[in-house]
């Protein structure tokens, strides 16, 4: 059958009219679908918000929650200061017994670290006596103390230690392979994942006198460290036959790669006073500063003083900047420290008193 004109225009008209009609009826489907997932969005977003809004409060006081301490007077009573090299002891507990130790230096003007790993039951004199590293951790009154382990790594290492981290979980984590992975494994994804798992286990486990700023700042330095900056130098087998400390192996060994290379700039000439009760403080102090990198012209005992002095032409030339961390004393500036040094100390009962076993 034939169909006229007018017939296949109404038939034209008819099929645009439906496909105009499901055209409508698609595009009003696209508006519903998309004011569906606006309104989810909007309900996650707000979801989101509310969560955020109860849990970060609690989360934020979790991180900034201080870390716990085992109490110690040596140690730096300040926040750490990686301008100037920065030694720490590393230790891990189980019980009252030390099961690691190790003493990590940290240069930021080399960009460098050391690790000195030690035996715990490695012994030391105290005075008359001799006794372990371990033994010294419970040295007075039974209780764990810091001060006396502190006290004799100072003098037989020659190194201040500006703070400490210590495990009490007993997991074996200071040695290279803890160390690398610590570094590893920091600022990454699966770090930041599980911050809150690792800040609660920190705030268990973990023993220091660092706070969160501290830590962070020494995470991030490690992380930026090549491998070739890493030294480690095991000392463990450090002894004589008798188990004590062989001082002559780790010096001959380390010689001066720990001195502070800004003090060893500065050169700085010293003189050391003991005006303590305790015999030999001065010899102490003399390695002590030695090791640090400083210029020690003359040592002397004097009068019995009650606190430490630090006298300097410059209070703020670098020596005199370090040994206030050290001493945990301000530095008085004097036209004339001593006849022939730029720095004098005069070491009183207040910090020798540590060493008084």
């Amino acid at each position: 059958m034939i169909r006229t004109r007018r017939e296949l225009n109404i038939a034209g008209l008819d099929q645009h009219g439906l496909s105009g009609r499901q055209d409508f009826v698609r595009s009003q489907k696209r508006k519903r679908l998309g004011r569906l997932l606006k309104l989810f969005a909007v309900v996650v977003v707000f979801g989101l918000a509310v969560y955020l809004i109860l849990t970060v409060p609690t989360l934020i006081s979790k991180l900034r929650k201080p870390f716990q301490n085992i109490p110690s007077n040596i140690v730096n009573q300040n926040n750490l200061n990686l301008e100037f090299r920065t030694n720490l002891l590393l230790g891990v507990l189980k019980g009252n017994s030390l099961k690691e130790l190790a003493l990590v230096s940290l240069e930021k003007e080399r960009k460098s670290v050391s690790f000195l790993t030690l035996e715990p039951e490695t012994k030391v004199y105290l005075g008359s006596q001799i006794a372990s590293f371990n033994d010294l951790l419970t040295l007075k009154n039974k209780s764990l103390s810091l001060d006396p382990l502190l006290a004799a790594l100072v003098e037989d290492l020659g190194y201040p230690i500006d703070g400490y981290l210590i495990t009490v979980d007993g997991g074996s984590w200071v040695n290279q392979k803890g160390i690398e992975a610590l570094g590893d494994k920091s600022y990454t994804l699966e770090f930041f994942l599980n911050l809150w798992q690792t800040k609660e286990y920190l705030n268990t486990n973990l023993r220091t006198n660092l706070s969160i700023g501290d830590l962070f700042n020494l995470t991030n330095f490690l992380k930026q460290l090549k491998p070739d900056t890493i030294a480690y130098h095991d000392f463990k087998k450090a002894r004589d036959s008798g188990g004590l400390l062989n001082m002559e192996e780790i010096d001959s060994r380390l010689g001066i790669s720990l001195a502070d290379q800004i003090i060893t700039q500065e050169g700085a000439a010293v003189e050391v006073v003991n005006a303590s009760r305790v015999e030999g403080m001065e010899i102490i102090f003399k390695r002590l500063l030695g090791n640090l990198g400083a210029n020690v012209l003359q040592v002397s005992v004097s009068g019995e003083e009650d606190t430490s002095r630090l006298l300097s032409i410059d209070k703020k030339n670098n020596l005199s900047l370090r040994l206030e961390q050290i001493l945990n004393v301000e530095a008085k500036r004097v036209d004339k420290a001593s006849d022939t040094a730029d720095v004098k100390v005069v070491i009183g009962n207040d910090f020798a008193k540590y060493f008084d076993f």
